[in-house]
């Protein structure tokens, strides 16, 4: 997701990530896009919620721990700490100035 306000000329990267539901396994490709549409839009309002600052640090760092927990195999078992761990990042991303 860019961050560049309209108008941006300055050189750099100014763009973030985020990880989106892609639908229901079970649901039509009409539902499932419509699904898609629906958590992306979420994801979106939730990054612009955050600093400039905390959004590039927020992609840094969940890429980072999702190349983590592919690395140590972490990823393989779902668990609930994970859920709160991103969560709890995203917090803490959102207070950063």
């Amino acid at each position: 997701m860019s961050l560049r306000d309209q108008g941006d000329t300055a050189t750099g990267t100014k763009a973030s990530a985020m990880f989106v539901h892609l639908g229901e396994p079970d649901a039509t490709v009409r539902e499932r896009i419509a699904q898609v549409v629906e958590a992306l839009g979420i994801a979106k309002n939730e990054m612009r919620s955050m600093t400039r600052e905390a959004a590039m640090t927020y992609a840094v760092a969940a890429l980072g721990l999702a190349e983590l927990t592919a690395a140590t195999g972490v990823d393989v078992s779902p668990h609930p700490s994970a859920t709160w761990s991103s969560r709890t990042f995203r917090a803490a991303a959102s207070r950063c100035t």
